[in-house]
């Protein structure tokens, strides 16, 4: 392919060529974690997310995140209320 006039460089694929399935990744094993434990590790990332995504500004995976964060709050409050 000829250089592109504004010296942006680009290769074009064949539709052969892009089309790959995804790589597939397998648990080997699994350890079970506890609401409380969960909701600590993800209030922990949460807190480094923000003080490292102020400057991007990408509030949104920030929301979502505090939304699980919640989630898994009330999950925990539901069970203490369950329990007598």
């Amino acid at each position: 392919l000829p250089p592109h006039p504004r010296g942006i460089g680009f290769h074009q694929t064949s539709m052969a060529e892009s089309v790959q399935p995804p790589v597939r990744l397998q648990a080997l094993s699994s350890t079970g974690l506890s609401t409380k434990n969960v909701k600590a590790r993800l209030d922990s990332f949460v807190t480094d997310f923000q003080n490292r995504s102020t400057k991007s500004g990408d509030a949104a995976v920030t929301v979502q995140l505090q939304k699980l964060s919640g989630a898994l709050q009330q999950k925990m409050d539901k069970r203490k209320q369950a329990d007598p």
